[in-house]
């Protein structure tokens, strides 16, 4: 059992805050507004009302005075930004401040727009940082992004702790030239841990831990094959978990299924995998956040994690990847009222710890979690990393700006990689396929028999292909590819890196051209032929992709 636990209160008040007494962590949050503040605290601690109502208060002062100021607000996920956006709606339409979501597939003449127009705005940092990838020879955007930047009071990095090594950096990075720009620029980083993948330095932050307001939460693990979706769907008929409960899935497929099973269910995936037809992707994510609000049995995947406020009385958790997922996932629990955390495993470890009879703090049984399951490093590919840097550097308009990160050791890093760094991409660098307005891994699509077969050339920079096929994929209308049904690529060249088990391939599926960085030989995941003409046998084998060298 995780104990119920309560902030401390702070004394004084907070000018327009919706409550007389603010918890000390939100006070003192607001007392140093005027700082770059990193912010540690667990959920149900009140974050977002930490940076909310110091921004508020500076933009009624900057109204009094004629001026504007605005507040960015990234966050990792979409259906985070849209469960945000409507807790933040209100207080902002209170105050009269224009406030909007971004998308995706804005045009840069629209992005700017809604930049311009609006004063709180919600987005991704992937956002910010493709902004950055505009080749030289595109329009002219140096003015409008440097005006941009100047105008901004604060920039908020939210749920900081769900990003990996690489994305940590790249917020590094993103920190440090927007700053160059606007050197007044306030920056909040709200992690639920201290976990800054020793990349970003807290000694130029003023660092504030937070307390959360959490009800008691009941804490078991069950023996269950959740692979196996009629088992799982049994088991919730069984107990009669069909109201106020949350199953998080580790897969969207497995998801999808167990939601048709229940015809009143509700669905919280990936923006992608909504159909479009009579309604938006949009109004269907708000319409299933809405039935998982009312007490419909709901169905999700790790989109849950990120921070989404919902009353959760029952979450039931397949075993989760890492620690972040551990702890995000339970952070869902206890922040309305007394609430039920149950963990599916077969691992007698997570067994025991779960169902022992002890009585614990919410941080304390956060640890517990991080314990059970550590994250990997990532620290042998940094330099890898940074290099992709120097590679953009190479190529974006917006060059001045970059310039201020760079360093020789960039540089260097960049001559020894050149020819192993992947495709430049925010969080995960490896071959997109363009879809509507949603970037997949090509080796997503492959995932499902045939899909590939409707990847067609496009003359986009960013992606090396551009699926078309009226829908079929989003409508999950392909079946998963079994091995013999995965795709021969044609290796066009193939270089080693040093003395190491690393290649780059150039590759030929159809006709896409790609590279990826990988390791080959036997190892059974995708099948490659090389045609020489000098022989009379083409030449079989395999590779793993792989981003960045271990």
């Amino acid at each position: 059992m995780v104990r119920e636990s309560k902030p401390k209160l702070s004394e004084l008040p907070i000018s327009n805050f919706p409550f007389p007494k603010p918890f000390a962590h939100q006070y003192r949050f607001f007392e140093n507004r005027n700082c770059d503040i990193i912010l540690k605290s667990p959920t149900a601690s009140g974050k977002t009302f930490c940076f909310l109502f110091s921004f508020i208060n500076e933009y009624l002062k900057a109204r009094q005075n004629n001026k504007r100021i605005k507040c960015l607000y990234l966050v990792p996920t979409r259906l985070l930004a849209q469960s945000q956006f409507e807790s933040l709606r209100c207080n902002l339409e209170r105050f009269a401040i224009p406030h909007r979501i971004l998308e995706s597939g804005y045009s840069f003449a629209e992005l700017f727009k809604y930049f311009w127009e609006n004063d709180f705005i919600i987005a991704s940092p992937d956002i910010v940082f493709y902004i950055l990838l505009r080749k030289k020879k595109t329009q002219h955007i140096e003015f409008e992004y440097t005006q941009l930047l100047k105008s901004l009071y604060c920039i908020v990095f939210d749920e900081l702790h769900l990003f990996d090594t690489y994305t940590m950096l790249n917020i590094k990075n993103l920190i440090n030239i927007m700053k160059n720009q606007n050197p007044n620029l306030n920056v909040y980083l709200l992690s639920a841990t201290m976990d800054l993948k020793d990349i970003i330095g807290s000694s130029s932050f003023v660092t504030i831990d937070g307390e959360s307001l959490t009800h008691p939460i009941k804490v078991s693990a069950i023996v269950l094959n959740y692979f196996d979706t009629e088992e799982v769907a049994k088991f919730l008929k069984e107990k009669q978990f069909q109201r106020d409960t949350v199953y998080v899935c580790n897969s969207v497929d497995r998801a999808i299924r167990l939601h048709s099973c229940f015809a009143d269910s509700a669905l919280l995936v990936g923006k992608a995998w909504y159909e479009t037809d009579e309604e938006t992707r949009e109004d269907q994510i708000k319409r299933n956040l809405e039935k998982c609000k009312e007490g419909s049995l709901t169905f999700a995947t790790t989109v849950f994690r990120q921070g989404i406020n919902i009353d959760v009385k029952r979450l039931i958790v397949e075993e989760p990847l890492n620690s972040q997922d551990a702890i995000q996932t339970f952070g869902r629990c206890g922040r309305h009222g007394q609430s039920e955390f149950i963990l599916l495993t077969n691992k007698s470890q997570l067994l025991s710890v779960l169902n022992s009879d002890r009585q614990v703090s919410r941080g304390e049984f956060e640890s517990i979690l991080s314990e059970l399951f550590k994250l990997p490093s990532f620290e042998e590919q940094k330099r890898m990393m940074n290099a992709m840097w120097y590679k953009l550097y190479t190529t974006t308009r917006l060059k001045d700006h970059v310039s201020v990160i760079i360093t020789e050791q960039m540089k260097r890093d960049y001559e020894e990689f050149k020819d192993f760094l992947p495709d430049l991409g925010f969080r995960e660098p490896t071959p997109s396929v363009k879809y509507e307005d949603i970037a997949f891994s090509i080796f997503e699509i492959l995932a499902f028999k045939d899909a590939y077969l409707n990847i067609e050339p496009t003359d986009d920079t960013f992606f090396v292909g551009e699926l078309r096929d009226g829908g079929r994929f989003v409508r999950r209308e392909y079946q998963r590819a079994k091995k013999e049904d995965l795709p021969i690529f044609t290796l066009v060249e193939k270089k080693r890196y040093k003395e190491t088990p690393y290649y780059n391939l150039r590759l030929k599926l159809r006709n896409i051209s790609l590279s990826v960085n990988a390791k080959i030989g036997h190892l059974e995941d995708y099948p490659y032929i090389l045609i020489d003409k000098t022989k009379l046998i083409p030449k079989h084998s395999s590779f793993k992709p792989c981003n960045f060298f271990e």
